[in-house]
């Protein structure tokens, strides 16, 4: 069976945030090691982009919901929602490296 462009589309957005919640792990797991106030500086980063990561899941959700046709109008905004993910996470990672 072949999939259609929506199908193809929303398997794209799973991959995709699926590899930013594992850098977001992965940035937690390294955060581990500093000191506590480094730590904590970070962490707070990470809950943002935790909270960031949830709405892009929503917005993900809906638009999966959406028919056929009315799925083109939310993807913009859930692309929009995932590259302020990607450019909080650029911005965790850079602090990271200046406490590392």
């Amino acid at each position: 069976m072949e999939m259609n462009e929506k199908e193809v589309y929303e398997q794209r957005a799973d991959l995709k945030l699926k590899e930013l919640g594992t850098k977001i792990d992965a940035l937690k797991a390294k955060a581990e090691g500093l000191e506590a106030k480094a730590k904590g500086k970070i962490y707070k980063k990470i809950e943002k982009l935790l909270v960031q990561k949830n709405s892009v899941e929503q917005k993900l959700n809906e638009l999966k919901n959406e028919s056929t046709g009315a799925w083109k109008d939310i993807r913009g905004g859930f692309e929009k929602a995932v590259k302020d993910l990607e450019k909080g996470f650029r911005s965790a990672i850079s602090r990271f490296k200046e406490k590392a």
